[in-house]
């Protein structure tokens, strides 16, 4: 999903014809991969390290930097995070993990010769999904960034929410991410109060914080340096996404925030960063 800002105002058709509108990082991947053989070896994700985005032209550059005469590939390549709930677009990005080289979506919906009607068939053709394998790589991925609490609601979210074939054995293998604060808490000496706050925690108190603010007409910007952590904060963006925050920081480097730009208008106006 690729998102499109224009006013209010704007003319559908004016938008349309904007030099430029549709070129995206997903769609110019295909596209360089029908040019250049030489890169068919890589993921969307692995892109990035031989390749970078150059927003003027709207295309992919060929990366590399020159050391003592020793030329250098580097690049770290990211995707957004997408909630298991949002069906097809969940799986698409479990396949741009995967799948390599890929022309067109046909090409990413293709494993050994058989194209797929759908991108979730694909990835249970790869033996990707299945066993609620896919459910299993979520848990593991957010239990690197996210705080127990917010691994709870995950959970909870897939069993009312998405396909989990055994209920029983997703918990079995995941209830030892999610439970050391409870654990901890009925092992030692802490009074009930305590064990009853296990339900409240940043996101909590973040949310309050932001209600209070905005309810008195104040402008309050919920930034999180992961996007599972900003999906949680109400009109949640990353710090990379809103700041325009570079990926390879040098001392040297800032945020890429123009004057007189709508964003750096906002950030002016903005009483609170949380």
């Amino acid at each position: 999903m690729q998102s499109t800002v224009f006013k209010e105002n704007t003319q559908l058709s004016s938008v349309i014809d904007i030099p430029g509108f549709g070129f995206t990082t997903l769609i110019e991947w295909m596209q360089n991969n029908q040019r250049d053989q030489h890169v068919d070896h890589l993921t969307y994700t692995e892109y990035p390290s031989k390749y970078r985005w150059d927003k003027t032209g709207k295309g992919w550059i060929h990366r590399f930097i020159t050391e003592n005469t020793v030329t250098i590939n580097t690049g770290i390549g990211r995707l957004a995070y997408v909630h298991p709930t949002a069906g097809e677009l969940f799986y698409l990005r479990i396949l741009l993990c995967h799948q390599k080289g890929c022309k067109s979506f046909r090409d990413i919906r293709t494993v050994r010769g058989t194209t797929h009607q759908t991108f979730r068939d694909a990835c249970e053709a790869l033996g990707l999904t299945g066993d609620d394998k896919e459910w299993l790589t979520t848990l593991n991925e957010v239990a690197t960034c996210a705080t127990l609490v917010e691994r709870r609601s995950l959970f909870f979210q897939l069993l009312l929410f998405c396909e989990v074939g055994s209920p029983l054995l997703l918990w079995e293998i995941a209830k030892s991410k999610m439970g050391d604060d409870i654990t901890y808490a009925y092992t030692s000496d802490t009074s009930e109060e305590t064990v009853a706050n296990l339900c409240t925690g940043k996101t909590f108190l973040w949310t309050t914080i932001l209600s209070y603010f905005r309810s008195r007409g104040k402008i309050v910007l919920a930034v999180a340096a992961l996007g599972i952590a900003s999906l949680l904060l109400p009109s949640g963006r990353t710090a990379h996404s809103l700041f325009v925050i570079p990926i390879d920081l040098t001392d040297k480097m800032s945020c890429n925030i123009k004057k007189k730009t709508q964003l750096a208008e906002l950030i002016k106006k903005t009483t609170t960063i949380i």
